[in-house]
């Protein structure tokens, strides 16, 4: 459970400055959010580790003002329900003592672990008329070497990860942007 605030800031040295300029307008996208999520996890066999999880956002504005005294246009509008779920598969955990011990068959070298996640949750896009819901879609594929379920032990991993991910850039202004990309992500676990 978890409440935010949430505000962005880009270009405030532009926008201050061009606010002044009759046909710029400047939004003052921020809002206040409450966040519930759960996560399961366990070993349903033995070289078998799941993990999946699911939650809901609800924002409680929905619109987004203009800072311009002169005039009243229609503020920048976006949802107030948004969702996440998941799901994390990882081959080769074995859940007696979560010690290393990859299906040898599958085993390569050293790797320890095979995973397997995909994440999907829905955002909107803000506009002034209709804001657009988005579905966000992202898969990781990758290896694990080391001892990735044994960190609290000053255990270490390292992970390689292919990451897959299509939906609204999260760090865009107003999340307008659609973003795709195929990333290589590597993790260090310790």
């Amino acid at each position: 459970l978890k409440f935010f605030h949430e505000s962005t800031h880009l270009g405030d040295e532009f926008v201050l400055d061009a606010q002044d300029l009759n046909d710029f307008r400047r939004y003052n996208v921020s809002y206040k959010a409450l966040e519930l999520y759960q996560a399961l996890d366990g070993f349903p066999q033995a070289n078998l580790y799941m993990r999946g999880y699911g939650g809901y956002r609800f924002i409680d504005k929905t619109e987004y003002e203009d800072f311009r005294e002169f005039e009243q246009p229609p503020p920048l509008k976006g949802g107030k329900h948004e969702f996440q779920f998941g799901v994390e598969f990882v081959l080769g955990a074995a859940s007696s003592g979560m010690i290393n011990n990859a299906f040898s068959a599958l085993r390569v070298g050293p790797v320890a672990h095979y995973v397997l996640a995909f994440d999907l949750y829905s955002r909107h896009q803000y506009a002034i008329n209709n804001p657009k819901r988005v579905l966000g879609k992202n898969v990781v594929l990758g290896l694990i070497w080391g001892s990735y379920f044994q960190a609290h032990l000053g255990k270490h991993s390292i992970a390689l990860l292919l990451n897959f991910y299509d939906g609204p850039n999260p760090h865009g202004q107003f999340r307008k942007e659609d973003l795709t990309y195929l990333g290589a992500d590597i993790s260090i676990g310790f």
